[in-house]
């Protein structure tokens, strides 16, 4: 019998992560060109061999990563690393946080105004896009803007500098234009990123990251196959998947911190939930009676491809809120903001009546779920200004039936109500959320903030799940002396 030695085995590729040394160079229009002919894009096939490909990718992908968050912390954006308190050599998840949220709201003078914000956005991706990054086929497409376009850039950058606040220096007057300043920054709204596609945690480099970067990380060989992932040792306590980062988010960030009395209590929260990250926020919502807690503070919701259905929505009160102050946003050739209907939507169902529980508007994307975001976001930003603007009085004008939730006349059906047959656990962790956000009720209804108090509670076993993560069967070995992660197969039997 013969056999390779390790020695013989061809090299695993690598690629610094450096644009100039990769070929290629960032335009005055804000788009990555190749230096040897700028009027080429990104060249993502240089060989037959894959594993060079997928390397490449992702030497470029980490230029990308590196790029735009220095132009996000530039635009007032902040890393907080989850769980609260992390130290950055620790197992931790980052998400992006304005520097509004985290900054004092008290000030020592009595004639200064609190910082408080008035209200919080807050946005889950996808779950196979990395931090702040919207898609990277428009980063590495052509186009003026590409970069900021296919990113969060451009996103943040509407939401915390919009031109009605820079057009508050032109007013007449110092005093008065020092007011209006003020105003308007005090109007800006908080901004959360969050970030459903790094819940991996690599320990020998200390950072966390996707699927994608994981399987590029470094191998002993070109024939060696992935780092395995340990169930234990690579994930982050309390986000170790989709659902458990929301809830975080949720119940830590907002609930615990940022809405607790010394900080913006009162705030209303606008959610956007991107494909998988807005079918988490709807199954967070929905179960356990979180709606119950949550309803007096979140004021708008936008989902980008929305993945559940009607049949998801078992609390009466949360489908009513959606049918009201909700809307999703979908891949159709129909003009952007356009009232529309999926290619799936069942036959014989009006405009907005597909079943998703709300409105349903073309994106202005046509092709591409990962795109809606950056075609649609000005339409989303529309909505939840006209929500904060108009507050109680805001409601959908189109109407949606919640077909199995209410009959014609709009009464809700018995038979939906089930007994509480909550686990101890999950009875706790809904107690956790209304403790948490307890103190900040008095306020918010102190400030005549927008509240949605609906009375009916119901307790459900019945989900839908819609994440469509790679599936990849890891070995779920302890190896508590093991300081760094092994590959797969032979060599990590080794181990």
């Amino acid at each position: 019998m013969f056999r390779r030695l390790s020695s013989s085995l061809p090299k695993d590729p690598d690629y610094p992560a450096d644009l100039k040394e990769l070929g290629y160079f960032v335009t005055a229009t804000d788009e990555i060109k190749l230096i040897a002919d700028p009027s080429k894009d990104f060249i993502y096939v240089i060989n037959k061999n894959e594993r060079y490909n997928e390397k490449q990718k992702e030497a470029m992908n980490t230029c990308i990563r590196t790029l735009v968050f220095a132009r996000l912390h530039e635009a007032g954006m902040q890393t907080l690393r989850l769980p609260l308190g992390t130290p950055a050599d620790q197992p931790h998840i980052p998400i992006l946080v304005s520097a509004n949220l985290l900054s004092p709201t008290t000030s020592a003078s009595p004639t200064t105004k609190p910082n408080k914000v008035k209200r919080i956005i807050v946005v889950f991706n996808e779950g196979d896009q990395d931090l702040a990054i919207w898609a990277h086929r428009l980063i590495g497409k052509s186009g003026p803007g590409a970069i900021s376009r296919g990113s969060a850039i451009d996103f943040v950058n509407a939401v915390l500098h919009p031109p009605a606040a820079s057009a508050a220096s032109h007013v007449n007057g110092d005093n008065a234009a020092a007011d209006d300043e003020t105003d308007a920054e005090n109007d800006t709204p908080g901004l959360i990123l969050a970030n459903l596609g790094q819940l991996l945690w690599w320990r020998g480099g200390k950072q966390a990251m996707g699927f994608a970067t994981w399987h590029a990380l470094p191998r002993p060989s070109g024939v060696h196959g992935p780092m395995r992932i340990d169930e234990r040792k690579n994930r982050v306590r309390g986000n170790e998947d989709w659902a458990q980062h929301v809830q975080y988010v949720f119940e830590q960030v907002l609930a615990a911190h940022l809405l607790a009395p010394d900080r913006h209590s009162g705030a209303q929260v606008h959610v956007v939930g991107l494909s998988d990250g807005g079918s988490a926020v709807v199954k967070y919502l929905n179960e356990h009676c979180k709606w119950n807690q949550w309803a007096p503070h979140i004021a708008a919701l936008a989902l980008g491809n929305p993945l559940h259905s009607l049949h998801d929505l078992t609390d009466l009160s949360f489908a009513r809120f959606l049918r009201a102050r909700a809307r999703a946003y979908i891949c159709s050739p129909d003009a952007a903001n356009t009232a529309t209907l999926p290619d799936d939507a069942p036959s014989g169902l009006d405009t907005a009546s597909f079943a998703v529980g709300m409105p349903v508007f073309a994106s202005g994307e046509h092709l591409y779920t990962e795109c809606i975001m950056p075609a649609a976001f000005p339409s989303i930003l529309s909505f939840f200004a006209d929500v904060h603007r108009r507050g109680d009085a805001f409601e959908n004008a189109l109407g949606v039936q919640l077909f199995g939730l209410e009959d014609a006349d709009g009464n809700g059906r018995a038979e939906r109500e089930q007994p509480d047959d909550r686990t101890d656990e999950a009875a706790d962790g809904a107690d956790g959320v209304e403790d948490g956000l307890g103190a900040a009720d008095g306020a918010h209804a102190d400030g005549g903030t927008h509240q949605h108090q609906h009375q009916h509670q119901h307790q459900h076993q019945h989900q839908h799940q819609h994440q469509h993560q790679h599936q990849h069967q890891h070995e779920n070995e302890n190896e508590d002396d093991k300081e760094n992660d092994v590959p797969m197969g032979r060599s990590a039997e080794a181990a």
